[in-house]
Order: structure tokens, then C-alpha cells, then sequence
């Protein structure tokens, strides 16, 4: 069965992504960069036709995120 797993993890995958601040080591962020890639070729393959939006911030510097997934394998 499928799952999904989502949130805010207040980490990057790599050093291009972080925009200001403080300079990110490769240690803050190489387990989570390894845990995601270890499901990789299994999971993001799963979902056909899925959509992801962005929704407007409000009241915070989070911006919320619409999953909308179609067919499943």
C-alpha cells in the first residue's frame, strides 16, 4: 500500500538550496539526503498524474502544499 510521509523538516538537501543565513554544513543535511534517497527508486515512481501546489502563506514563512495524487501502479 502506498504512503506519504510530509511535513516541515527544517533541512535541505543540499548546499544550493539554502538561500541566507548561516552557511549549512554537508552534515546538517547528508542523513536526511540519505533517508530520502534510499526510498527514491521505489516511491516516487508509484504515482502517476499526481499535482503539487503551492498554497499563500498566511501567517507564516511556510507556504502549505496541495498533494493531489492520481493512479496508483
Amino acid at each position: 500500500m502506498p504512503w506519504l510521509v510530509g511535513g516541515d523538516f527544517n533541512v535541505i538537501l543540499r548546499d544550493e538550496e539554502k538561500l541566507g543565513g548561516l552557511h549549512v554544513y554537508p552534515h546538517e543535511y547528508e542523513d536526511f539526503a540519505l533517508c530520502l534517497n534510499s526510498f527514491n527508486d521505489s516511491l516516487l515512481e508509484i504515482y502517476h498524474n499526481t499535482e503539487l501546489q503551492h498554497l499563500a502563506r498566511i501567517g507564516s514563512d511556510h507556504a502549505p502544499l496541495l498533494l493531489t495524487c492520481g493512479v496508483v501502479k
